[in-house]
């Protein structure tokens, strides 16, 4: 079974969308990306990957704490909105893996007790949803999913970039359509950061399997443990 942990253990200092990056130093989020690497062992994952994307190489001493994961370094942009980065960082360690088998993707720092690859069974895609009052999916927990295999996984990323990039010039409202015109008369004055966007990934995602009608598996757990990174250091248990 193969296993994905997105990472960025020593980020930017450049500031998100929402302001500082993270409030964990270096050596806290090493420890914890070892626990993620570890509670996926302890799964039965024979090949995992960590894709990281720190503003320089990792040291031999640090990918000798990540074994016996294979560490994959991209230099990447430090895009403000970390759901665009964790995709891009994504489709970038794709082609390393291997094709036609089950992947789970995991969050670096974050601890998993369930293996999502077995929650898969028809679907396309395992994971942690919520939904509308009518039943449509409203957002997916990026945590931690499970996807029937490579090819799908990078359909799924493309996919929610486009509907996270596209969300800019969909009209859902009166509000909406005031900006875009006010956008399309007054060019000078857009200030809208398409290239580096605001909004979730987890909408977006949830958004294009929803619209592709793509059958997914909803848990209602997941098993992903950890802090949050930001601001208040919550913990989380989803």
């Amino acid at each position: 079974m193969i296993a994905i942990v997105s990472s960025t253990i020593f980020p930017s200092i450049l500031p998100g969308h929402e302001g500082e990056r993270t409030n964990i130093d270096p050596t806290a989020r090493l420890e914890q990306t070892v626990e993620s690497i570890q509670s996926l062992v302890a799964l039965g994952f024979s090949e995992i990957h960590v894709a990281d994307n720190s503003h320089s190489p990792l040291e031999a001493d640090v990918i000798k704490r990540l074994s016996p994961a294979r560490v994959h370094w991209f230099g990447h942009y430090p895009y403000r909105n970390k759901g665009v980065a964790e995709a891009f960082l994504l489709l970038a360690v794709l082609p390393r893996l291997p094709t036609g088998q089950p992947l789970m993707k995991l969050s670096g720092r974050y601890r998993v007790s369930r293996n999502l690859c077995r929650e898969l069974d028809r679907a396309s895609l395992a994971g942690l949803f919520t939904v509308t009052p009518s039943g449509r999916l409203k957002s997916l927990s990026t945590r931690g999913y499970a996807v029937k295999d490579r090819a799908f996984l990078e359909t799924f990323l493309h996919g929610t970039l486009n509907e996270l990039y596209a969300s800019a010039w969909r009209v859902v409202g009166p509000r909406s359509l005031l900006e875009l015109v006010r956008r399309h008369l007054r060019p000078r004055l857009d200030n809208h950061p398409y290239s580096d966007p605001f909004g979730g990934l987890e909408i977006a995602a949830a958004r294009w399997l929803d619209r592709h009608r793509i059958p997914v598996h909803r848990l209602d757990q997941i098993g992903v443990t950890g802090t949050i990174g930001c601001r208040t250091n919550s913990e989380i248990n989803e």
